[in-house]
């Protein structure tokens, strides 16, 4: 199964699934936070 979203960090690769609502759309919001 394919993850929605992959992220690697050096040689590291971490997969993740967006959680969906009853239709199947996502259910995600992106924040950037800038310090």
């Amino acid at each position: 199964m394919r993850k929605d979203h992959q992220l690697k960090v050096d040689s590291t690769t971490q997969e993740y699934e967006l959680m969906r609502d009853e239709n199947g759309q996502a259910m995600y919001r992106v924040e950037t936070i800038i310090k």
